[in-house]
């Protein structure tokens, strides 16, 4: 019966909700394939194999895991698929590839939650036969299924009606007796004796190492903690390499934003005017920075709410969401700074550099680490936003929200002691910190003000006046550059914190 709760009893006997009350108790190393398929759509099955056997046997060696992997998809009938990528493979398909990831790690203990929705009768068959198998060499296997094709396969029956409510519980054959049917369907059609939705359950002989929290229940899976960092770093590289879409949108983003900044910017460039004051080097800034959030929040704003199934799901297996939060971070970074470099080489490049930089070293290398740390600071931003949305479409909805009032945050557009109700919310904005960076990495106070400048016209004086922005973290020294990249590194530190807290609270 659908809304029985068979899925919410899996997700406790896994470790992923706290049981109301009671104690449950998991014990060795558990498989948990879930009901919606937690797999990475553009990886190769194979690749996604060789991840999954990294991360939840890291005692083997390369030749070790693909040997292993050979083993798992012959016994599931699906060593032909192994070159497939998994967005091109069907239901059925990628419900078995789901199976073959819990069985790399050997383990204890497998729960699947409608392992057999979309196969296709010959397969779950065979996938039934294979978790007899399974059983019979000591793993106890727990599944959620509303077929009845293969139930006398298993030691044990749980039926679940409404709201939970245990209607039977004993050997599939006594079911049978008991309800006075020849067949499991007959079974399920006689809602005056008894019937639900069936929790199949094997005789298992799983390990000694038990997790016993009373009133909850914990994973049983190890901790693999940094040993885990490697291999998930690569993952993400790989799958951003494999998502050509993607992988294409982002290497243009940053050249065409580029080509806009150098369409605002002036023949000065960000260097002093030829009256000794520069009206458009402002304007090159706020671009420069604007599109160092835009990159790094929509990098990012994603990267979370669209694994939140696989994150959930690795968590059983030991890997923490912290570790995988972690080297999507390090992606981000990487992205960012390849295209913080294309956005200065394309936006200010060959142009009049400042005349006096704040930092130490080449004017356009102190750029790019400004705008790398404003955009990945931002990146962050996102992925908390990222964590806390329950779908995609909300992270991208509400994103708007955050970056649009960057724009007047940032001190570009106005000073913010002209504002003291938005002078105290501009302390959280990234846009204040990336603007009040770059600015006194270029000096940009200086190459835009002017007290008074005669200018000889018919005999008389012209004075241009630009406003004076009181902002001291716009100063031109080394020591208020660093402090302003300081406050960007404590920002993107606590928004990562957050994004944390997040993932843990939607696990």
């Amino acid at each position: 019966m659908s809304g029985a709760g068979k899925s919410t009893l899996l997700q406790v006997l896994a470790g992923l909700l706290a049981a109301d009350r009671g104690e449950c108790v998991v014990t060795g190393r558990v498989g948990y394939v879930p009901q919606v398929d937690a797999l990475h759509p553009e990886l190769p099955v194979r690749a996604e194999l060789r991840f999954a056997a990294r991360l939840r046997c890291p005692g083997l060696d390369g030749a070790a895991i693909e040997r292993r992997i050979g083993e798992v998809l012959a016994e599931l009938g699906i060593a032909a698929l192994r070159d497939r990528v998994i967005a091109t493979l069907s239901a059925g398909e990628r419900k078995r590839v789901s199976v073959a990831i819990e069985l790399l790690g050997d383990p204890d203990l497998l729960l699947l939650d409608e392992a057999t929705a979309g196969i296709d009768p010959r397969h779950e068959v065979g996938l039934l036969r294979h978790l007899r198998r399974l059983a019979d060499s000591g793993c106890a296997v727990v599944l959620a299924t509303h077929s009845t094709l293969a139930l006398g396969e298993f030691d044990r029956l749980l039926l679940l009606g409404r709201a939970g409510r245990q209607l039977y519980f004993g050997p599939p054959e006594q079911a049978l007796r008991l309800a006075g049917a020849g067949t499991y369907v007959e079974l399920f059609e006689r809602d005056d004796v008894i019937a639900g939705t069936a929790v199949a359950v094997t005789d298992g002989a799983p390990g000694t190492d038990a997790a016993r929290v009373p009133g909850r229940s914990a994973p049983g899976g190890r901790t693999l903690g940094g040993r885990a960092l490697g291999p998930l770093v690569r993952r993400e590289f790989v799958r951003l390499v494999r998502e050509r879409r993607r992988l294409l949108l982002l290497a243009l983003q940053a050249p065409l934003l580029g080509l806009l900044v150098r369409a605002m910017a002036g023949p000065d460039g960000l260097g002093l005017g030829a009256l000794s004051l520069n009206l458009t080097a402002r304007r090159v800034v706020l671009t420069l920075v604007l599109s160092a959030l835009w990159l790094g929040a929509t990098n990012a704003v994603l990267e979370i709410v669209k694994d939140r199934a696989v994150i959930s799901r690795e968590r059983v297996a030991g890997i923490r969401p912290a570790g995988r939060l972690v080297a999507k971070a390090l992606v981000l970074a990487a992205v960012g700074g390849v295209q913080a470099v294309v956005l200065v080489a394309v936006g200010v490049a060959g142009s009049p550099p400042p005349v006096a930089p704040a930092a130490g070293g080449p004017w356009w290398l102190v750029l790019v680490v400004t705008l790398w740390a404003c955009g990945f600071a931002t990146a962050c931003v996102a992925l908390a936003l990222s964590a806390w949305a329950n779908r995609g479409e909300v992270a991208l909805a509400v994103l708007p929200l955050v970056l649009v009032p960057q724009l007047v945050l940032s001190g570009g557009v106005m000073a913010m002691q002209d504002a003291p109700a938005l002078r105290a919310v501009s302390y959280v904005a990234t846009a204040r910190w990336g603007m009040s960076a770059v600015a006194s990495a270029v000096d940009l106070r200086g190459i835009e003000t002017s007290t008074v400048v005669p200018i000889p016209l018919d005999h008389q004086a012209l004075s241009v006046v630009r406003h004076q922005d009181a902002d001291r973290y716009w100063n031109a020294d080394a020591a208020t550059w660093w402090t302003d990249l300081g406050v960007l590194a404590a920002l993107a530190a606590a928004f990562l914190v957050l994004a944390a807290w997040g993932v843990r609270r939607r696990d």
